[in-house]
């Protein structure tokens, strides 16, 4: 199985600010009615409803864990860019992790691309492939 064929569950895994819901309809910062990249990508692979169901037990058990990487002051920074409407993976990306945050970052990050793996059927992962060849490169997490 080729795990790098889920750049856009491990988005929804990796420190999204909401729970995964892929038939809500929610204002973006420009006031447009839409989903995130991210749920439109997962919305075009049609999941089932169990599908939906573990991975948004696996996005808030994988959220959960690497919350509890960080200190109080780098969650506080994370919880203020939300509260403020900016990004919350751009403060994430000036938090100054450490080196060991940052494998243990990997390490939940790779666990998460393995169980989301398992959920997508074949056609879907094949889908989704296809969906990140369109997109292109350049979209990484920064923790690489």
């Amino acid at each position: 199985m080729k795990l790098k064929l889920i750049p856009i569950v491990i988005a929804a895994i990796a420190m999204s600010v909401a729970p995964l819901n892929v038939n809500a309809q929610t204002p973006n910062p420009q006031g447009r009615q839409g989903r995130p990249r991210m749920e439109r990508g997962l919305f075009q692979l049609n999941l089932s409803e169990s599908q939906q169901a573990e991975l948004r037990r696996i996005h808030q058990e994988k959220k959960a864990q690497m919350e509890n990487v960080l200190t109080q002051e780098q969650r506080d920074r994370i919880e203020n860019a939300r509260s403020s409407g900016q990004n919350p993976r751009r403060a994430f990306g000036s938090l100054n992790l450490t080196a060991e945050q940052r494998e243990r970052m990997r390490e939940i990050m790779q666990s998460a691309r393995e169980e989301s793996a398992n959920v997508l059927t074949d056609e879907q992962r094949q889908q989704l492939q296809q969906m990140r060849q369109q997109r292109g490169p350049g979209r990484g997490n920064g923790l690489r």
